[in-house]
């Protein structure tokens, strides 16, 4: 089975500590999810998925960003066993106008979850990094 769909976000903020002072920057647009899953012999359900994210957004101080993303991610579900899901991903936030890089945002970010086979959740891990782009260190 693929999924292939369009969806509108507007997904709040994030704030860029890469300006000075720190911008909080508004998440809006849209995103494409194409998601391919497989059934093996056993009932179980394979899947992997790319997001696609093309977004402008606006700071409060009225500076203007676009959005360039990298994500993917793998769920695992085996019957009477629970499932498992790993999404990971790079959002970079280009300030435009800008005359140097050094205020882009750069996130990556990693999730695994873990859900037992009544479907609740029993481990979440949450790894994330956001890095200014062009500055040392």
């Amino acid at each position: 089975m693929i999924v292939n769909e369009l969806v509108p976000i507007d997904s709040g903020t994030v704030l860029n500590t890469c300006t000075d002072p720190v911008e909080v920057v508004s998440i809006q647009g849209t995103q494409r999810l194409i998601i391919f899953t497989n059934v093996d012999a056993n009932g179980g359900s394979h899947s992997k998925g790319q997001i696609i994210l093309q977004a402008k957004c606006a700071s409060d101080s009225g500076a203007e960003y676009v959005i360039h993303n990298s994500v993917s991610s793998q769920a695992d579900f085996v019957p009477g066993e629970g499932s498992t899901l790993i999404f990971t991903g790079t959002v970079t936030f280009i300030r435009q106008g800008s005359e140097t890089p050094t205020d882009n945002l750069l996130v990556k970010e990693t999730n695994h979850v873990t859900t037992n086979a009544n479907g609740e959740v029993t481990s979440l891990i949450t790894e994330r990094e956001a890095v200014c782009q062009g500055k040392a260190g």
